[in-house]
């Protein structure tokens, strides 16, 4: 499981950790509400500056690629991200009871921007972007499968992905602060049909 502070952040991480040995530790279970089936877990550890450590055993259900796994810092500097196999939680890592499943599935792909303090989070055809006051913007259905998150800056954020109406892969920009989607990147059209 990879780890990506790159914004501000007060607490430390330890990914791939182990269950507490004893009841004296803090262990959180994080799934989605009403999810019978459990495909993998994630074991995370936090240390809150100034708090008590804690575990958290975190639920992810789709496959591994293209959904990915990761801890990431949040723009606030006491939440986190945890990606379990594709299933997105935005924790409050004070106060880990706090804490809500992202809704875009699965995700596969992310980005931090620190200078914005934004992280975006990307399934197969949306994207959503998280700021310091928690869920910015969703933007759905921006392309057709594949989408990946290319470049972002303080302003725009590039993504390219397949568009099934023309069956060619689309790169579009889009506005980092509000979601909203630009004109087609120039040169953002390439034929996809001999890639088989």
């Amino acid at each position: 499981m990879k780890v990506v502070l790159a914004t501000p952040h007060d607490y430390d991480v330890i990914a791939n950790g182990e269950l507490p040995m004893d009841q004296s530790e803090r262990l959180f279970e994080f799934k989605p509400s009403n999810h019978p089936s459990v495909r993998t877990r994630c074991m995370v550890t936090f240390r809150p500056t100034g708090g008590d450590e804690w575990t958290g055993r975190f639920v992810g259900d789709y496959d591994e690629p293209p959904a990915i796994s990761l801890v990431c810092s949040g723009a606030a500097s006491d939440r986190a991200f945890v990606v379990c196999a594709g299933r997105a939680y935005y924790v409050d890592v004070g106060n880990p009871d706090r804490f809500e499943v992202v809704g875009c599935f699965p995700i596969c792909s992310t980005r931090v921007v620190p200078g914005a303090r934004m992280i975006l989070l990307g399934s197969f055809t949306d994207l959503v972007a998280y700021g310091s006051n928690g869920l910015a913007w969703k933007a759905a259905g921006i392309v057709s499968d594949d989408l990946n998150i290319v470049e972002a800056d303080e302003q725009t954020v590039t993504v390219e992905g397949a568009d099934a109406a023309s069956g060619r892969t689309i790169r579009l920009t889009i506005d980092l602060h509000t979601g909203k989607r630009g004109a087609p990147a120039p040169d953002s059209q390439e034929d996809s049909q001999g890639d088989g």
